[in-house]
C-alpha cells in the first residue's frame, strides 16, 4: 500500500510539475509575444511620427520654395517691361539683360532644388560656401528689385562700400534672403515711402542692415 501510494504521489507530483514546466513556459511566451507587440507597435509610432514629419517638412519645403520661386520671376517681369518700354540708356539695356539673365539662372537653380526629391523630403538645400562678394550680392538683390521700386516710387537710398566685404557663404542662397528682405521693405512701404540698405564691418563680420518707412 505504501509504495502504491508513494508511486501515485510520484505520478502526480510529475504530472505537477510538467504542468508547472508547460505553464511557465506558456507564459514566457506569452510575455515574449506581448514584448514583440509593444516593440512592433513603438516601431510602428515611430514610423508614423518619422513619416508626418517627413511630409511637414515637404509641405513647408515646397511652401518657401513657392514662394522663392516668384521673387526671381516678378524681377525678370519687371525687367522684361522695362525694356519693351525702349527708354531705357544704353547702360539701363545692359544691366536689365544682366539682371534677367543672373534671376533666370537663380531660378534654374531654385527648379532644380524642387526636382530634387531626396532634399524635398528632407527638407534641406545644398549649400555651396565659397568666397562671396557679399556688395555685389546685395547689390544684385536690388537690382532685382528695382523695377518694383520705381513702380511705387519708393527712394532708395544705399551706403554699399564700392571695396566690397567678402564672406564665406552661398552666393544664391544670400541672394535669396536679401530678395525676401528687399521684396517685403518694398510690399510694406507705402508709396513714395523710403528704404536704406548698408553694409558695416564689424571686426572680421559683416552685418548688412535694412530700413523702410
Amino acid at each position: 500500500t505504501q509504495v502504491a501510494v508513494a508511486y501515485e504521489n510520484a505520478v502526480l507530483y510529475s504530472d505537477a510539475q510538467r504542468h508547472a514546466s508547460e505553464l511557465h513556459q506558456e507564459i514566457s511566451e506569452r510575455k515574449l509575444a506581448e514584448a514583440e507587440r509593444a516593440k512592433l507597435l513603438i516601431r510602428e509610432q515611430l514610423a508614423r511620427a518619422d513619416a508626418e514629419q517627413a511630409n511637414r517638412a515637404k509641405d513647408e519645403f515646397l511652401a518657401t520654395l513657392s514662394h522663392e520661386l516668384r521673387t526671381p520671376l516678378t524681377a525678370i517681369l519687371g525687367w522684361s517691361h522695362l525694356v519693351r518700354t525702349g527708354n531705357l540708356e544704353a547702360e539701363q539695356l545692359s544691366r536689365a539683360f544682366e539682371t534677367i539673365e543672373r534671376n533666370a539662372r537663380s531660378q534654374s537653380q531654385l527648379i532644380d532644388d524642387l526636382l530634387d526629391v531626396s532634399r524635398v523630403i528632407t527638407g534641406k538645400l545644398q549649400i555651396e560656401p565659397r568666397a562671396v562678394d557679399l556688395g555685389a550680392v546685395v547689390g544684385a538683390a536690388i537690382e532685382a528689385v528695382r523695377p518694383a521700386l520705381e513702380a511705387k516710387n519708393i527712394h532708395l537710398e544705399s551706403g554699399l562700400d564700392t571695396t566690397g566685404y567678402f564672406v564665406s557663404g552661398d552666393a544664391n542662397r544670400l541672394q535669396q534672403i536679401f530678395w525676401n528682405l528687399l521684396s517685403n521693405a518694398v510690399k510694406f512701404t507705402p508709396e513714395g515711402g523710403g528704404v536704406r540698405v548698408d553694409i558695416s564691418q564689424l571686426g572680421n563680420q559683416a552685418r548688412v542692415s535694412l530700413q523702410d518707412s
